[in-house]
């Protein structure tokens, strides 16, 4: 954990600003390299955002000050060094603000390819442990969305869908059209019909109309429901389609990266 008011080591400068070098490509323990010795990152805290080695991993584990906060192994830990006071993506405050929901009080910043789930620090530190799941941090997989193959395929895939509910709430309409025109047109040679027997024709005629009411009445209720549904299916469509176009356009991945993968879902 970073400590306040220590500076870093000139061994943890030239790690974060130079890459020339065989020994520079390697990942080092920032505390360790606070204090002046270079030891191989074999984990990651994404709470204090950063690299420890083995002893200092453990440590972390251990200490009451850390010990909930949330590790992530060496196949899971970030592969470029990172600041604990910056961030490698820009706009990385400002993308990252939908709450988890279990933990409200949270932000998602992480995504979990075993269980296809968003996660906040709390989920990862309880229920996606790095020696169960394999937990990515957003922002390190994100980077790749804008204009992807992923993106072109659940875009269509949302126009796809939008276009079959479409044609669904087309047909529902139809089908209330020739419903109501059936009824009436029962109604139509029941009427025909009283004219040859009368009084026993207006009870039947009485009886039917009453019948009629009912079944239209039902039928309407149904196939509105059905009219309502698809029409607030396509609206949503829509928004999730517009919504995903509008952040591609402006760049906006992690964000994106989290709609494509709601709306792949829906």
């Amino acid at each position: 954990m970073a400590v306040s008011g220590k500076r870093a080591s000139k061994q943890f400068s030239s790690s974060t600003t130079s890459m020339a070098s065989d020994e520079d490509l390697q990942i080092y323990c920032q505390p360790c390299d606070e204090e002046g010795t270079r030891c191989p990152a074999d984990g990651y805290c994404a709470d204090c955002k950063e690299h420890l080695c083995n002893t200092c991993f453990r440590a972390h584990r251990i200490n009451k000050f850390t010990k909930k906060h949330t590790l992530l192994d060496a196949t899971s830990m970030p592969k470029v060094l990172q600041q604990p006071s910056t961030s490698l993506h820009t706009g990385l405050s400002d993308d990252l603000t939908l709450p988890c929901g279990k933990h409200p009080k949270e932000i998602i910043k992480f995504y979990c390819n075993d269980h296809t789930e968003f996660l906040c620090s709390v989920c990862v530190t309880l229920d996606h442990q790095a020696s169960s799941c394999k937990v990515n941090y957003i922002p390190d997989i994100s980077g790749d969305i804008i204009d992807s193959k992923e993106y072109q395929f659940i875009l269509n895939a949302l126009n796809t869908t939008s276009d079959k509910f479409q044609q669904i709430l087309k047909d529902v309409k139809n089908m209330t059209h020739k419903s109501n025109s059936s009824l009436k047109d029962v109604i139509g040679e029941i009427k025909k019909f009283r004219q040859e027997i009368n009084q026993r024709l207006d009870e039947l005629e009485r009886q039917a109309e009453n019948e009629a009411k009912v079944i239209e009445q039902e039928n309407n209720k149904h196939l509105q429901a059905v009219e309502t549904a698809c029409e607030d299916i396509t609206k949503s469509l829509k928004k999730s389609s517009d919504k995903v176009k509008q952040l591609n356009r402006s760049k906006q991945a992690d964000k994106l990266f989290i709609d494509l993968k709601l709306a792949e879902k829906t």
